[in-house]
C-alpha cells in the first residue's frame, strides 16, 4: 500500500476547473492539488480498488472550531475528473479532525479538492492510501 498526499495547507473554497483536452495527465484540477497515480512505475497501469481518502483539518488559531468537505475524484486518463464515492465531510468542532472515506470505484488517478471550509485560519490536508 502507498499513501500520497494529494494537497495540503489548502486554506479557503476551490472550485473545478473548466478541462482542457491538451492538458497532461494530473492536469485539469485546482492550485494546489495533485494527482496521485498508484500504478505509475509498475510497467502497463492498473485501476486499483478500494483506495481510502483521509482529510486532516487543522487551524492555526487556539480553541477555534472549524469544518470543511473534501470531494475525491477518480479519472482513467488524468485529465477528465469525476466524483469519487461520498465527500468527506468534517463537522464543525475543535482543531484538529481527521475523518476518512473509502471508495469502491477503480480508477488509475486519484486526487481531491475542498469544496468548503471554514475557521479562523484552517488548513486542509488529504492523503490518499492506496
Amino acid at each position: 500500500m502507498t499513501v500520497a498526499t494529494l494537497f495540503q495547507g489548502i486554506t479557503s473554497a476551490q472550485t473545478l476547473p473548466v478541462p482542457s483536452e491538451t492538458a497532461t495527465p494530473g492536469g485539469n484540477l485546482p492550485s494546489g492539488c495533485q494527482a496521485f497515480n498508484p500504478s505509475f512505475g509498475a510497467g502497463s497501469p492498473n485501476a486499483l480498488p478500494n483506495p481510502t481518502f483521509q482529510v486532516i483539518l487543522t487551524d492555526q488559531s487556539q480553541g477555534v472550531t472549524c469544518s470543511c468537505t473534501v470531494q475525491p475524484l477518480g479519472s482513467n486518463d488524468g485529465i477528465h475528473w469525476s466524483g469519487a464515492g461520498a465527500a468527506v465531510t468534517l463537522a464543525s468542532g475543535p482543531s484538529p479532525q481527521t475523518g476518512s472515506s473509502s471508495i469502491t470505484s477503480q480508477f488509475l488517478y486519484f486526487a481531491a479538492y475542498v469544496q468548503a471550509i471554514t475557521g479562523t485560519k484552517p488548513q486542509a490536508k488529504c492523503l490518499v492510501n492506496a
